[in-house]
């Protein structure tokens, strides 16, 4: 007690910061200058520092690159989007680990908070070593890992570490694989107790909270490769409550633990550590010491974009030497993988230059076929036989094209193509609650760089979605998409497009303009949402206008629910990163409005309309992201998560919805294990069922002597309606039975294989 005491006194004194005029180093050395923050700015400076700091602005962003800075960020979210809200509730542990480029001391800890409640709540840090090594951390996979024993402190009797001042007990393997702990000792504690934080919500102008290190005196020194781990537990006595939000991604290879102190699926059962395919947004301020060496440095391996030719693709390394002399018996290796990292081939790079203690080398990777996300990285063995490996890289092939797949979801501002938000553009219920389901409709998804005449052609609707500001100007290629057929539609939506493509100068359209020919728009008004700092963290007030294609559902559906008001709120579900930069526009002639904001100034300005061309292509354009449209508090009904989202009534304005939508209008009334179709069946039959509520699913086939034969379901599953494929191929013809369980229910049928 006395320990705790003293250490509470020595961490309340303590200076909890914001990222300063540093640089980042990622894992695998690279450092790059990052931008200073402010916390108050005038309208002028807001402004310029919005487009500054604007990471997919279409103006060229210059950055300073170094490697002599003393004070270095280790961080996983300069490349990545960290755009998912991970929670941790009373007693949870989140870890995130990282590898050191170098023998470095670390001062200082830093945690990126997307959520903290409004009732007061505190976070523990400390940071761990970990045992296990690279290759391990990094298989894919979701497991229940174990935990220790810690008898009698009233949380299921577990802990998270071995150094837990509560802990009795070795570890126990939960995972039915013999696994050890992947953790060993604290690095940074005292007595095995972390620093006490009291969380705050970062901002676009502050991302990391962090934690002084060097507030215990001593200097935490960590040896080159090894693995260290920060640790950050919700400090709130009752379990299962009082939830803490930590900015997460999902970075290829680097994803993280969460100890679950009540469990995650099955409250009291299936506790302790979990590997979660999720990568939380921590970082270290390090020091890099003297003589320190990584071969690998900055951006060393060169990036592969998604292309459509099926030649090998050129990857180039850059390896420092590090002063070894015999510099040709070092080997640098390409290693690459077609499985999602399961299993990795090799092939041995070629120097392309002279020997010199920094030299460039070439390999190829041969084409993996349409849709595969390719995973590389290259190694080096120098002279002295130490091997060193550079950090995970990926690039998808190209798209499977098929005639099934008419339309094209492009997100020109997200990395990625699933998750959230990609995920959930085309909701139809307004919550996420368990009758949440996602239209489901024919389609693709790109989220690899500017659209090319071969990728559209394919097409005949594309939805272009480009919130935060569009990576890339797709305009000419639209434009000459759309000319080539009259059934050709396009929608494009997402904040900030019109301010992106002028530089956020208010500009008036003529003929030729891509804005004036296609969207219909003769002027823009930019950022009609802000006047003064700390605007742009604040809602816009909304209005569907009655009868239009593309909001007349949405105004019933809001007086439907005798709602107060519609809100364009981009921080209400994308989370407190995205600001509201709203920008207004005038139309022509024939352009039909359907959604009005209020700016800031009072006036009313269109920000959603939709027209015809006159050669039959049908346009919209929403001047914010769909998903940001909410209703009134305190219980705001989620209309860009519905059935009347403008989006989806451009889809189905467009005819893109021609299968059906899987539930709809509600969920299934009952449990239901359906009959297996085609039986008798050789080789294959499909099994289909439905739940009423989420639940956690088992679907299981047994033989006539209940002998487990196969598992094709063992996950928590929202309401709805499924079906799966089961084959038989290497089963003996007989009488087999499966078996759902859903929570309390279950339901037994029999098929029968013939071969």
């Amino acid at each position: 007690m006395k320990t705790n005491i003293i250490l509470w006194l020595l961490f309340s004194c303590a200076i909890i910061s914001f990222t300063q005029n540093k640089v980042v180093l990622k894992p695998s050395g690279e450092i790059i200058s990052a931008s200073e923050s402010t916390t108050s700015l005038d309208l002028k400076s807001e402004k310029k520092e919005k487009r500054r700091n604007n990471p997919n602005s279409l103006e060229p962003v210059s950055t300073t690159k170094g490697i002599n800075s003393v004070i270095d960020t280790m961080s996983y979210f300069r490349d990545f989007d960290a755009n998912t809200n991970f929670g941790i509730f009373g007693q949870d542990w989140l870890l995130q680990w990282f590898i050191a480029p170098s023998d470095m001391i670390i001062h200082k800890a830093g945690i990126s908070f997307a959520d903290v409640p409004t009732i007061h709540v505190e976070v523990e840090v400390k940071l761990v070593k970990l045992k296990w090594g690279k290759s391990e951390l990094q298989k894919t996979r979701e497991i229940n890992l174990g935990y220790y024993l810690a008898e009698g402190n009233g949380y299921n009797n577990i802990t998270a570490f071995q150094d837990n001042p509560d802990r009795t007990g070795d570890w126990v393997d939960s995972s039915g694989l013999g696994l050890s702990s992947p953790f060993a000792e604290d690095v940074w504690s005292e007595s095995g107790v972390g620093m006490v934080v009291y969380p705050v919500v970062k901002t676009e102008e502050q991302n990391y909270q962090w934690v002084d290190l060097d507030i215990l005196g001593k200097d935490v020194i960590v040896k080159s490769h090894e693995i260290i781990g920060v640790a950050v537990r919700n400090l709130n006595s009752e379990m299962d409550s009082m939830r803490v939000g930590i900015s997460a991604g999902s970075v290829n290879g680097y994803t993280g633990f969460k100890f679950y102190s009540n469990g995650r699926l099955q409250p009291g059962i299936d506790f302790g550590w979990w590997s979660r395919g999720f990568t939380f947004d921590f970082a270290l301020e390090i020091e890099l010491l003297e003589g320190g060496c990584w071969p690998f440095r900055g951006s060393a391996v060169s990036y592969v974009p998604t292309t459509f030719s099926a030649e090998p693709r050129e990857v180039t390394a850059k390896v420092n030497h590090c002063g070894l002399e015999d510099i040709g018996k070092s080997k640098v290796e390409l290693n690459y993988s077609f499985d999602k990292g399961i299993t990795f081939a090799k092939t041995e790079m070629t120097a392309t230059d002279a020997d010199s203690l920094v030299q460039t080398f070439i390999g190829w990777i041969p084409d993996a076929g349409c849709g595969i996300t390719v995973i590389y990285y290259a190694s080096y063995i120098n002279a002295a036989g130490a091997l060193f490996e550079s950090d995970q890289l990926s690039y998808f092939t190209r798209p499977c094209y098929g005639k099934d797949n008419p339309s094209l979801i492009v997100f020109n501002g997200f990395n990625k193509t699933t998750g959230f938000p990609p995920s959930y553009y085309f909701g139809f219920n307004g919550s996420t609650t368990d009758s949440s389901e996602i239209i489901v409709f024919p389609r693709d998804k790109w989220a690899y760089g500017k659209l090319t005449k071969e990728l559209v052609e394919n097409y005949q609707n594309i939805f272009e979605i480009t919130t935060t500001g569009p990576k890339a100007n797709n305009n000419q290629v639209i434009k000459e998409w759309l000319a080539a057929s009259p059934t050709h539609n396009y929608l494009l939506a997402g904040d900030d497009y019109l301010g992106a493509i002028t530089n956020w100068n208010d500009t008036t359209y003529t003929t030729g303009d891509f804005q004036y020919d296609i969207l219909g728009i003769t002027a823009d008004h930019n950022d009609i949402s802000y006047a003064v700092a700390g605007d742009n963290h604040k809602p816009s007030l909304a209005y569907g206008m009655v009868g239009t294609e593309l909001s007349d559902s949405l105004y019933i559906r809001v007086l439907a629910l005798n709602d107060d008001s519609l809100l364009i709120d981009p921080s209400f579900k994308l989370g407190p990163t995205f600001s509201n930069w709203l920008d207004g526009f005038d139309i022509i002639d024939g352009t039909v409005v359907d959604i009005t904001a209020q700016g800031i100034d009072g006036k009313t300005y269109n920000v959603g309309a939709h027209r015809t061309l006159p050669a039959g292509n049908k346009i919209a354009f929403l001047a914010f992201d769909p998903l940001s449209l909410r209703g009134a508090e305190p219980n705001p009904f989620w209309y860009g998560f519905d059935r009347v989202s403008p989006l989806v009534q451009a889809m189905r304005w467009f005819g893109a919805d021609v299968v059906d939508v899987e539930n709809e209008i509600s969920s299934p009334a009952n449990f239901q294990l359906n009959q297996n179709y085609p039986n008798p069946f050789n080789p294959s039959t499909v099994i289909s069922w439905q739940l009423a509520v989420r639940s956690f699913v088992t679907l299981k086939i047994y033989d006539v002597l209940g002998n487990e034969v196969a598992t094709l379901v063992n996950e928590e599953k929202p309401a709805g309606n499924y079906k799966m494929d089961f084959k038989g191929n290497n089963l003996a013809s007989g009488i087999y039975f499966y078996t759902l369980r859903a929570g309390s229910f279950v339901q037994s049928r029999k098929m029968l294989l013939l071969k």
